[in-house]
């Protein structure tokens, strides 16, 4: 009977450990935010009232993530996709570990490729800027998945969606 009682006292302890590792966890997972990204294109220049485009048109996508909790943090960015007054030009599913630091922010690259009516639009909306002055919205919707550890090992991953917008160039 003692033994049953013993038996009994250490599972519940074990389960009231691990519900309070896993909540604190989530509560890290949490805490992480997008800041501010920014675009870098390569293969198109605006020069004078005139857009000049070489071979291949590259897009980099540069997220800024912050980490506003006490421990540090590993986050996963599984898609990205990338959007131009409404309309979808490019996206990435490459996956990126990146380690954001307690209280601190990293930065990630991340590679888009363009879909063919992507660039073409693209291409418009640096043109009407460059010839009307227009501005144009530039969407970033970002999916990451933050991984929940228990005793060092992964047990599974809290998927969380972003969305941040700004004008473009």
């Amino acid at each position: 009977m003692r033994l049953g009682l013993v038996l009994v006292l250490i599972l519940l302890l074990a389960v009231i450990y691990v519900g309070y590792e896993l909540y604190k966890q989530y509560e890290v997972a949490k805490a992480v935010e997008i800041v501010d990204f920014s675009l870098e294109i390569a293969g198109i220049r605006l020069e004078r009232r005139e857009v000049k485009i070489s071979q291949s048109v590259d897009v980099r996508l540069r997220i800024n993530l912050y980490n506003n909790a006490r421990h540090n943090l590993d986050v996963y960015i599984t898609s990205v996709r990338l959007l131009v007054n409404g309309i979808c030009i490019g996206s990435s599913e490459q996956p990126v570990r990146l380690y954001v630091p307690a209280g601190g922010e990293s930065v990630v690259e991340v590679p888009i490729r363009l879909r063919e009516e992507g660039s073409k639009l693209l291409l418009a909306k640096l043109w009407e800027y460059v010839l009307l002055g227009k501005k144009a919205m530039v969407v970033m919707e970002v999916r990451i998945e933050v991984p929940i550890k228990l005793a060092g090992r992964e047990m599974f991953r809290l998927p969380f969606s972003f969305t941040l917008a700004k004008p473009l160039p």
